[in-house]
């Protein structure tokens, strides 16, 4: 998610996913270099019109590096994921508009079973595990990764994780993904 902070004439993401992208909308022909002034007609009318992208979203698979495990988080009901959810993105500070991406998207995704181990990455976990770099590189950047595996039990030994808050700064990139492991 790339909100529209500060208006500017163009930045570049490249995003090293280990692996490959295997989904990107808008879409792009050049899949590791997305352009913000290149995105033209291929993206909604909406956002062509008011040239405003609000966010950028691909999904690639991850090959080369194994998914970091926490023995910290928490295992949640999927009733109760959306307000789990929302509360841990207001605590990180997520915006109206980006806690209502993150609970459209993650909210359906986490629906095919009962229970989930749920922990997240942030900031230096995510950097290293799924590299990128921004230009011009923002004042802050707070990427946000959710991991949810598929349980059958309430019960583990399992500490509460300590999130970090979101710092923001002039130009900010918010960055949030995830997997179901």
């Amino acid at each position: 998610d790339i909100p529209k902070y500060v208006q500017l004439k163009g930045w570049n993401v490249k995003a090293y996913p280990n692996g490959k992208i295997v989904d990107l909308q808008p879409e792009y022909t050049n899949c590791d270099k997305l352009n913000s002034t290149q995105f033209g007609l291929e993206y909604a009318k909406s956002a062509c019109k008011n040239n405003d992208y609000p966010y950028v979203y691909w999904d690639g698979i991850q090959t080369a590096k194994p998914i970091p495990t926490k023995n910290q988080g928490w295992i949640v009901d999927k009733k109760d994921l959306p307000d789990f959810l929302a509360e841990k993105l207001e605590y990180v500070g997520f915006n109206k508009a980006e806690k209502e991406e993150f609970l459209r998207y993650w909210t359906k995704k986490l629906s095919n079973n009962d229970k989930y181990f749920i922990y997240f990455l942030q900031g230096k976990d995510v950097d290293d595990y799924l590299p990128m770099q921004v230009t011009p590189k923002p004042d802050s950047i707070n990427r946000f990764y959710i991991l949810a595996k598929p349980v059958n039990s309430t019960k583990a030994d399992l500490q509460p994780q300590k999130l970090d808050k979101f710092k923001r700064k002039g130009f900010t990139l918010v960055e949030w993904g995830g997997s179901v492991l």
